[in-house]
């Protein structure tokens, strides 16, 4: 058959060559066909031979077919082990060296790592729950394999029945025997179809997912996986609540020592403005001394003037005191200012 139509894919163009393959293999092993012989040397009625030709057709090709299915879904489930195992390996050092190199103390650095582990967690295990319940959803291996079974305990007991009895006296027909087991064999191999591509199909619909549930949970795991896997030496909320003890604590010592200025400046001014008033009383005090001792050069200084004189006399030594006092105190008083502003 040279023609093929037009919605036949191209890698189905070789399956006419096949099944007349399988069908010359299948006359063969019943021995209506030498080994040195080929489809068309066999000399049937064509009735017949499209008969072997269509339980070829419903059965052997069907088995051909099933086998290659059973490889491509094992190699499916063999690539989502390699990955799951890849994963299983790769996460935990991933996460440790993720971890372990982080500055000490730089909780922000910590949080930022802690928050891009746990997307990126958080993405593979959605992606992954993902993959496992459509692997699980295409379960086909176990009816695929109960099929070929069915299918092959159909061939096997159609060629153990009739091997060698297949044709009549004539070698041009079949025995109606076999053609009865041929039509039993189609119409069984059909109904093993039936039932394998019903249960195909409601396999193969896309499995439901419920996006928002696979992510809480995906993010779940993944900050429990973090917590789990981190380096001994990653420890963020400790950093934290130690950075914020330390920055209280110098904010603390900064408004302490603010007060401490405040208090030492104002000290001083309170010091300048006592000493500026008793130096204006010493000022005061002797221009009185002066003009009371010109007096007494000149002898015409009154008894009371002399008390006076005297009193004057011992207000200034006091006042020149409480003056040199208040000098020794601003100075000391400058200096710790000078101090505080340094430190």
């Amino acid at each position: 058959m040279a023609r093929e139509y037009a919605f036949t894919p191209k890698k189905d163009s070789e399956y006419h060559k096949e099944l007349i393959e399988q069908a010359e293999t299948f006359a063969e092993r019943i021995e209506i066909l030498n080994e040195d012989s080929d489809w068309n040397d066999l000399t049937l009625v064509p009735k017949d031979k499209e008969l072997i030709r269509s339980f070829c057709h419903e059965n052997i090709m069907n088995i051909i077919w099933y086998k290659l299915k059973i490889a491509e879904e094992q190699k499916y489930r063999k690539r989502y082990n390699l990955v799951t195992l890849l994963l299983i390996a790769a996460i935990p050092f991933a996460i440790y060296g993720t971890t372990e190199f982080v500055n000490y103390r730089d909780w922000q650095t910590g949080q930022q790592i802690t928050s891009i582990v746990t997307v990126v967690l958080t993405f593979i295990f959605a992606i992954h729950k993902w993959l496992t319940a459509w692997i699980e959803k295409r379960n086909f291996v176990s009816s695929f394999n109960q099929a070929k079974v069915d299918l092959s305990n159909i061939l096997f007991r159609i060629e153990n029945e009739h091997r060698g009895v297949a044709l009549d006296a004539s070698e041009q027909a079949l025995l109606p025997s076999f053609r009865s087991a041929l039509r039993n064999g189609i119409q069984d191999s059909k109904m093993v179809l039936q039932e394998d591509t019903k249960n195909y199909f409601e396999k193969l619909a896309n499995p439901g997912f419920d996006l928002s549930s696979a992510i809480t949970s995906s993010s779940t795991s993944a900050k429990q996986v973090l917590s789990q896997l981190k380096a001994e030496s990653f420890k963020v909320e400790e950093w934290k609540k130690e950075s914020q003890e330390k920055e209280k604590k110098e904010a603390a010592k900064k408004e302490e020592k603010e007060t401490l200025i405040f208090n030492t400046r104002k000290a001083i001014l309170v010091e300048r403005v006592k000493y500026q008033a008793i130096q204006e009383k010493i000022i005061d005090l002797s221009a009185d001394e002066a003009d009371l001792l010109e007096a007494q050069v000149n002898s015409s200084l009154s008894a009371e003037d002399k008390k006076k004189l005297s009193s004057i006399q011992k207000q200034l030594e006091s006042y020149t005191t409480t003056s040199d006092g208040i000098m020794i105190e601003l100075a000391v008083r400058e200096a710790e200012l000078d101090i505080l502003q340094n430190s």
